[in-house]
């Protein structure tokens, strides 16, 4: 669940104003300066807050890295690249963290799939897919 909710800011100008500046983030110093900002103005937020700031930084990560969508239907994470680069694909599969939880999957725009671990959260997961993409 990634929203601003009324009990945290009432006024709809005000969450619209947040919701506009979120989706503008670009890097991790710009989320936590907003956040600050949040917390002095309306207090500590809400999980869903939390969350909507970690989906932002997840899109501009995925951006830089080539990634154009990220999905997630009962189960895995499904990443679809810009350019695929099947050397970059075989150097993560034989990696520990990603052996048995990467596959290709082929289509008309083929994309990679991820396993999540048990117990992790799916944004981290998302997020450390897309950190070591880039390596």
């Amino acid at each position: 669940n990634a929203s601003i909710p009324e009990r945290y800011i009432s006024s709809s100008e005000q969450r619209m104003d947040v919701y506009r500046r979120i989706a503008l983030i670009r890097s991790e110093p710009e989320a936590d300066d907003l956040l600050d900002e949040l917390i002095d103005r309306f207090g500590d937020p809400p999980p869903s807050v939390s969350a909507l700031l970690q989906i932002a930084l997840l899109r501009a990560e995925a951006g830089a890295a080539g990634i154009t969508d990220i999905s997630q239907k009962q189960g895995p994470l499904r990443f679809t690249l810009k350019d695929f680069n099947m050397e970059k694909v075989s150097a993560l599969y034989s990696t520990d963290a990603y052996r048995r939880r990467l596959r290709v999957e082929a289509g008309s725009k083929p994309c990679l799939s991820l396993k999540i671990v048990q117990r992790s959260r799916v944004i981290d997961e998302a997020r450390a897919f897309v950190r070591d993409w880039v390596l």
